[in-house]
């Protein structure tokens, strides 16, 4: 199409020269072409359809290539007899054709422009995730030296762990041995101590000693006073501090009362043997 439009305005542009060599008188506007404008602006600046278009590129000799950008400067004849009138249909035709192809290529190379915009905007990402990417690699290359480095030293450590083994188990079992005696003989040091406290107050009180109570003449039977608990008596240091010694508590076996020491016993027994008495003068 585009060869068949070169030739059509070719030989327009010959048979318009062969018209231009006659003599004629007829009357027109020259106009002068200045920095960006077209002979669509000349046509308008006329007052001249743009149909008229390809009769003029013939009537000055332009050739197809320069339709978008003539000479700067070059004087251009639009004819008065183009004002006003229809042109025939091929000169018509091939201005329409013309200027469809004119602004097919305007829009093209509107085209071209977005796409070389577009091609710069995905050129320069392109370099910026490019430079991302190196720093990330960069990145990830220190994280995997300093891996290996832990990996080294860890490796290290197992190895010196290992050798250490046998000395550390046998340092373990010494301290875990030490502690056991130690808890141990404190236990056994505070049961004694508290065996032997229980026994010193019942030889104080002249109740008889027995294994975690004490034993009282109740009438001729012998009864016992489990041990309760223990208190500390703040009556021997004037505090409930943890220095106050221990006083053993026990509990009744004829009453509820749960809280006796041992130096009240057989206050505790005799007065029971009072009641007992008492009741059995009433009955008599």
């Amino acid at each position: 199409m585009r060869k068949a439009l070169v030739a059509l305005v070719v030989w327009l542009c010959l048979t318009a020269g062969l018209e231009a060599s006659k003599p004629t008188t007829e009357n027109g506007q020259w106009f002068k072409l200045k920095t960006g404008q077209s002979l669509s602006h000349v046509l308008q600046k006329a007052r001249v359809s743009q149909v008229w278009l390809s009769r003029v590129m013939a009537d000055n000799h332009i050739l197809p290539q320069d339709i978008q950008h003539p000479p700067v400067g070059r004087r251009v004849l639009v004819k008065a007899e183009y004002q006003n009138a229809i042109p025939p249909p091929d000169v018509a035709s091939l201005s329409q054709v013309i200027l469809a192809y004119d602004q097919g290529d305007k829009v093209r190379k509107e085209q071209v422009a977005t796409l070389r915009t577009d091609l710069n905007e995905a050129r320069t990402q392109f370099t910026e995730a490019r430079k991302e990417a190196s720093i990330q690699r960069e990145h990830v290359n220190q994280l995997v030296a300093q891996a290996a480095d832990w990996e080294k030293k860890a490796k290290k450590s197992a190895a010196e762990a290992e050798s250490m083994i046998p000395g550390r188990a046998l340092l373990v079992w010494v301290v875990t041995a030490a502690i056991l005696g130690l808890l141990l003989g404190g236990a056994g040091s505070w049961y004694w101590q508290e065996r032997r406290i229980v026994q010193m107050q019942g030889e104080l009180t002249g109740c008889i000693t027995i294994p975690n109570g004490l034993g009282a003449r109740y009438f001729e039977q012998e009864v016992v006073f489990p041990l309760d608990s223990y208190q500390r008596d703040p009556a021997l240091t004037g505090t409930l501090s943890r220095a106050a010694p221990l006083v053993a508590l026990y509990k009744c076996p004829l009453c509820p009362e749960n809280r006796i020491k041992s130096e009240n016993v057989v206050q505790h027994i005799r007065g029971h043997e009072a009641r007992q008495a008492a009741e059995a003068r009433q009955e008599v």
